[in-house]
């Protein structure tokens, strides 16, 4: 039977207004008027189709902006009135007059009507869709300028609050021009700054620069520019242009609102506030990269790696650092006289700078400074290379991301690489004018960008640069160094090596396993949950290396894929290279040639791929100043004595527990412990024996600490599953002639474990007269000081001169 025919009437009145009948069309087909504007096509009429597209997300929007047509009746006082041409009393019109029967434009009949008003909405919903666009625009454009405001006048803001000079420019109106024109938030060109500066003259605007005068200053700075540009290579051959680290740092030093608001030293606080408060920096030991000299307002200056007296004991400065109240202090290793012979101990040990005899040095040198069966320069080689200068190591923080200008990164992509001063503090390093744009490159990758960086700042921390300071008014030498490298997880990945977070060993510093299988089970999940070995940049290089391997051989693909699977390592760099290695394979058997020739060809070409650069540019930096690996302990074996305390003795013969070993922990008061810190602790510690009239007391002096072992296995004590202290027990010993009771080092060492500590005691007062150091609990008053010993009271405490522990 043929299909009945819908009445179109009635489908136009039970779809309503949003919706129009197609007129002349069977089956009935219905237009929805809110998409029209976006080419939604008319549909055959049916609930369904039309339920469906009521509900879809474009209709839902559209709908929200859509007004129906007017009513097609149109009302008199909607139409013109009737027109008099011989009512106009203007004498000079002599145009012919309408008359009142003149017809009206085609777009008031009555069957155009409704396409007419329909046009017009259409007109208004692009007016109103352009209003929210412009609103937004004057939203971002009202935030930015509040944030300019909160650091003064805008243009100031850009110029890192610059006083008194307005940087390569020669006045301040063409850099007023100028930065109009180069606005990286607002695109203008030549023309429109041309349209601006006549606009402001015209309306009466004072000192307006002619666009020539800007054409010609715009091209002294690209001359200036270029002249600074460094032009580098990626491993592909492609071409760049960049700001070198030593130029952008000479500006630094050159600016006195950046100079004067640079710290050279580390801190070492109980808070962390700043990035010279963090482990990498306060902490650090490294001699490559640590503070390298001291120079006071008197003239003194000392340097590490050079020996000094400090009081009766001789000194070895390996860093130095800012304590809680500004004293410059340092760390080193205590140097024992044994003969004509100078010999470092592994005994490590604090000071303060400004009681080093820095005139002992020349004394001294007349002795030989062993170190195992080295010798040691007196003199650090770095201040023969200064003659005379200050030398500052700067640490600098890179930030890799991808950016383009367009709404959307798949087109127009590019990277880009940044430069931040780590010696500013936070506050300064969020201003703009302290965000150093190094590179930026279509065609070159993020991590090509930061190798050409690689390679400068090895260069540097062989040959320190010379820089201007404005505030010290002298030449001094810099060492930068790399403290970190801000990206996202992508670029992350990429730069370490790292397989990925989708991968099972996803972690970037450990090989923990994290594979569906192994979560499945309690135990694996179990062990997901503890850190595995700690990655290094060896065991990476070798990994590395295994996939090399493969390649060379003529493994298959999905073999080396298996290797990356099992080890989580996967460079950029060397599977480029691994793919080179294998097309080679094929193109030489598509050659006929023979499996020798191929193995031979194959492995010539593995020697040019190592004779560059083939893994990524982060793992070149070790073993130039890349921060050591964390050392291991055995600790039975190195403190059995001080582990029989802790331990029973068959334990202690037969295990082989490795320790990390630690620069400092942190208390459950938020209190950095370091060694050579004194703690109270909650622990039953052997008496004193070899003096009389010694009493026992809660207080130890930390010698060393321990972390979490490695490779933990499950019939290990519960004493040995978490961090442990060396200590060396304090005694109260007889009453001074002042009247005070000291504190005496014991003789002995003991292994304890963490969470004996109840608190730190902190150095408050240093007496002269004495000779001695004052102990006060941190954070604890009268009663706690009270605590120590029942036979103490709460005055002072004072403790003797150092004794050599045995």
């Amino acid at each position: 039977m043929p299909a009945s025919r819908a009445d179109p009437d009635a489908v136009q009145r039970e779809i309503g207004s949003h919706f129009q009948v197609v007129p002349g069309r069977f089956p009935v087909h219905v237009k929805c008027l809110a998409c029209g504007h976006e080419g939604s096509k008319p549909f055959r009429y049916a609930p369904s189709a039309l339920k469906e597209h009521i509900s879809s997300k474009k209709h839902e929007k559209n709908a929200r902006n859509f007004h129906p047509a007017r009513d097609t009746v149109i009302s008199a006082y909607d139409l013109p009135l009737p027109f008099d041409g011989f009512a106009d009393d203007d004498g000079e019109d002599s145009a012919p007059a309408f008359a009142d029967d003149a017809a009206l434009p085609i777009w008031f009949d009555g069957e155009s009507r409704d396409a007419f008003w329909m046009m017009v909405d259409q007109r208004e919903d692009v007016i109103a869709g352009l209003e929210v666009e412009l609103a937004e625009l004057r939203r971002e454009e009202q935030a930015l300028a509040d944030a300019h405001a909160a650091h003064g006048n805008p243009m100031r803001h850009l110029l890192g609050q610059e006083q008194g000079s307005w940087g390569p420019f020669k006045e301040k109106r063409i850099f007023a021009a100028l930065s109009f024109l180069l606005s990286p938030r607002q695109a203008h060109s030549l023309t429109s700054l041309e349209h601006a500066l006549g606009l402001a003259e015209a309306l009466g605007a004072h000192n307006v620069p002619s666009i020539n005068v800007c054409k010609k200053a715009l091209a002294r700075i690209y001359l200036g520019g270029k002249e600074k540009l460094v032009r580098s290579t990626d491993a592909d051959g492609n071409i760049f242009w960049r700001n070198s680290v030593a130029t952008l740092l000479k500006d630094d030093f050159a600016n006195v609102n950046a100079r004067q608001k640079m710290n050279f030293l580390p801190r070492r606080t109980s808070i962390v506030r700043e990035l010279r408060d963090g482990v990498a920096v306060a902490v650090n030991s490294d001699e490559r990269t640590v503070a390298p000299m001291i120079r006071f307002d008197n003239g003194k200056e000392v340097w590490i790696k050079q020996v000094y007296e400090y009081g009766e004991q001789l000194i070895f400065p390996q860093c130095f650092f800012e304590g809680e109240n500004g004293t410059i202090s340092g760390e080193g290793r205590l140097v024992r006289r044994e003969g004509n012979q100078l010999r470092l101990t592994d005994i490590r040990t604090t000071f303060r700078a400004e009681l080093l005899n820095h005139e002992s040095n020349r004394r001294l040198s007349a002795l030989s400074l062993v170190d195992g069966d080295q010798e040691l320069s007196h003199v650090n080689s770095d201040r023969v290379c200064c003659d005379g200068k200050r030398l500052f190591s700067i640490p600098i923080v890179l930030f890799i991301d991808d950016l383009s200008g367009a709404r959307s990164k798949r087109w127009n992509k590019h990277e880009a690489t940044y430069l931040s001063n780590a010696t500013l503090d936070r506050s300064d390093l969020d201003l703009d004018s302290n965000i150093k744009l190094v590179s930026i490159s279509k065609a070159v990758s993020g991590e090509g960008q930061l190798s050409a960086i690689v390679d400068e700042l090895i260069h540097l921390h062989q040959n320190p640069f010379t820089a201007y300071d404005c505030e010290l008014k002298e030449d001094v030498m810099v060492r930068p160094y790399l403290l970190s490298v801000m990206a996202d997880n992508p670029m992350a990945a990429s730069l370490t090596s790292s397989i990925g977070l989708m991968g099972n060993k996803c972690c970037r510093m450990c090989d923990v396993d994290g594979s569906k299988e192994t979560l499945q089970t309690a135990e694996g999940f179990v062990r997901y949950l503890r850190p595995g070995s700690a990655r290094s940049v060896q065991t990476i290089k070798a990994a590395l290396t295994e996939q090399l391997d493969a390649a060379e051989r003529g493994q298959p693909q999905s073999f080396i894929n298996e290797l990356r699977k099992q080890t989580g390592i996967k460079d950029t760099l060397t599977t480029k290279f691994c793919d080179t290695l294998t097309e080679l394979r094929r193109q030489l058997r598509e050659q006929g040639q023979s499996r020798d020739e191929i193995d031979q060809a194959a492995h010539q070409r593995r020697r040019e791929i190592e004779s560059g650069n083939w893994y990524g540019p982060l793992l070149r930096l070790h073993g130039s100043f890349q921060r050591e690996q964390v050392e291991r302990t055995v600790i039975t074996r190195c403190f059995g004595d001080a582990a029989l305390h802790l331990f029973d003795e068959e334990y202690v013969d037969s295990s082989e527990l490795e320790y990390h070993s630690l620069r400092f922990v942190v208390s459950n008061a938020h209190e950095r412990i370091y060694p050579d810190s004194f703690v109270q602790v909650d622990a039953r510690l052997p008496p004193e024996t070899e003096e009389e009239g010694h009493c026992s007391t809660s207080v130890v002096r930390v010698l060393q600490m321990f972390g979490d072992p490695v490779g933990l296995e499950d019939e290990h004590p519960n004493a040995a599953k978490g961090p442990l202290f060396l200590v060396q027990p304090m005694y109260a010993g007889h009453l001074s002639t002042h009247g005070v009771r000291t504190l005496v080092y014991g003789q002995g060492r003991y292994l304890l474990p963490f969470a004996t500590i109840r608190g730190k005691f902190n150095i408050s007062h240093h007496c002269a007269k004495h000779n001695a150091t004052s102990l006060t609990l941190a954070n604890g008053g009268r009663n706690a000081r009270s605590s120590l010993h029942p036979r103490m009271r709460w005055y002072t405490i004072v403790t003797t001169p150092l004794k050599k522990p045995s």
